[in-house]
């Protein structure tokens, strides 16, 4: 099985934790700048999808008061449906920003909306197999999880789409899965402490999160290395 590959040799093949986080910090301090913008242009334009349901809603609800047990559910849903778009936008958009370092914010964001069908379609994928690996025991939906983390950058440097992404992803992984999870889940129980300290969580988490993507890129290119 997988999890069973990955001894010594496949942990020497890749670069240590602290050697991980320095490349990470200094390739992050090229694309600090471009990545925050991407992110507050997207925290921006869910401001006005929020700023505009808001008050449709209002509107509706003054208009159809007897109908209000219908399009107060319709319009959270539209709400929460409309996020979730943009916030994978924005990520797609970092994943440009990051893949391509000498492009700017504009064009990050131009081939994260023509990319965008693309992308999804490589998220719908692996949230289907690994919600499938999941249902029949949690260690297969792990599993899936690492094998196929990297797709998306896939996408983005090499234009392989669906189920090519998720393949190449794989390859990548095959023999070292325990050193590649080690090392991400290092960073994301990172992630979630420091969004989760009080007061301070939410505004370090707009600097950990892209932060998050490029140690991701980094792990990648160490993979592609070996």
């Amino acid at each position: 099985m997988e999890t069973t590959a990955g001894g010594p040799e496949a942990k020497e093949s890749l670069s240590s934790l602290e050697d991980l986080f320095k490349s990470s910090w200094e390739f992050f301090k090229k694309v600090f700048s471009k990545l925050i913008l991407i992110g507050l242009v997207g925290l921006l334009a869910m401001g006005v999808v929020w700023l505009i349901s808001i008050s449709l809603g209002w509107f509706a609800a003054k208009l159809l008061p007897g109908f209000k047990a219908i399009t107060a559910p319709v319009f959270v849903g539209l709400v929460v449906a409309v996020s979730l778009i943009l916030f994978l936008w924005v990520n797609l958009g970092w994943l440009f920003g990051i893949v391509k370092v000498d492009i700017g914010v504009r064009e990050s964001l131009r081939l994260s909306r023509e990319k965008f069908p693309s992308y999804l379609w490589v998220a719908i994928l692996t949230i289907l197999i690994v919600s499938l690996g999941s249902l029949i025991f949690i260690i297969p939906g792990v599993l899936f999880a690492v094998w196929f983390i990297f797709a998306p950058f896939i996408l983005v440097e090499e234009d392989l789409r669906g189920w090519k992404a998720l393949q190449k992803s794989r390859e990548l992984v095959r023999g070292r899965w325990w050193p590649v999870f080690g090392r991400l889940l290092i960073m994301w129980l990172i992630t979630v402490a420091v969004s989760m300290l009080p007061g301070v969580g939410q505004i370090l988490s707009i600097i950990i999160l892209p932060f998050s993507f490029v140690y991701s890129f980094v792990l990648y290119k160490n993979l592609k290395a070996r």
